[in-house]
């Protein structure tokens, strides 16, 4: 009788830790970007390390674009975007 008071006292635990995990929701426009440096000027002005930042940024913010393939001109550039807080929206 013991065992099945324990393992029933280990599912209650585990059950518990896990409830907060599956509360946790996930922006839509989150993904998993490799950290590949191919920079995207967008037309805030910001350059993204790679196009896969660049469509997390596009998604949230509808009227971004694309000026080119690069960094942003140094005159014109607002900083570098390297990644996003994506653990809830």
């Amino acid at each position: 009788m013991r065992p099945v008071v324990l393992v029933s006292a280990v599912m209650v635990v585990v059950l518990l830790m896990a409830r907060p995990l599956m509360s946790i929701k996930i922006h839509p426009c989150c993904k998993a970007c490799t950290k590949e440096r191919n920079p995207v000027c967008g037309s805030d002005s910001v350059t993204y390390v790679n196009p896969c930042l660049f469509s997390i940024a596009q998604c949230r913010n509808s009227k971004l674009t694309m000026r080119h393939m690069g960094e942003c001109s140094p005159s014109n550039n607002h900083g570098w975007a390297r990644t996003f807080n994506c653990p809830s929206g």
